[in-house]
């Protein structure tokens, strides 16, 4: 049977056997842990993430549906086109990797600038943006300005 309590002196951790099968570890938070703590962590506003996370949220939500919307538009333009399975997983992977592409150019140009909260209809702003990315990139001549 092994119990587990650890106990910090001087740095060290501190190991006592009491059987052969046996091993009890003590331990013992220092007694200034919280301050521990509050140093290891970044604050919020210098935090690369918490600038970003609008961002993120809304990129991460428009994905998830664009590979609903380019299996759909997958079937549909394969069935058109040529009844065929070939066919239809070649556009299907043709617009995942327009998707992806655009996510990644959509990200980089304005993500610095997303401050507001996700909803649904940034969602799908960010879904109608992400599929309309040449558009919006031709327009703005390849410079991102704030919304």
């Amino acid at each position: 049977m092994i119990e587990a309590k650890s106990l910090f002196k001087n740095g060290h951790l501190q190991n006592c056997l009491k059987a052969p099968y046996e091993l009890k570890l003590a331990f013992e938070l220092p007694h200034d842990a919280q301050s521990f703590f509050h140093q290891t962590t970044m604050p919020p506003d210098t935090d690369p993430l918490m600038r970003l996370r609008h961002a993120l949220a809304g990129i991460a939500v428009a994905l998830l549906l664009s590979v609903l919307v380019a299996a759909l538009l997958g079937r549909f333009l394969g069935d058109a086109l040529g009844d065929s399975y070939a066919l239809r997983a070649g556009i299907y992977a043709g617009l995942l990797l327009y998707v992806l592409v655009g996510a990644v150019v959509l990200f980089v140009k304005v993500a610095k600038f997303e401050t507001q909260r996700l909803s649904a209809a940034r969602a799908l702003l960010w879904l109608a943006s992400l599929w309309l990315w040449p558009v919006l990139l031709l327009r703005r001549g390849g410079a991102a300005k704030p919304p």
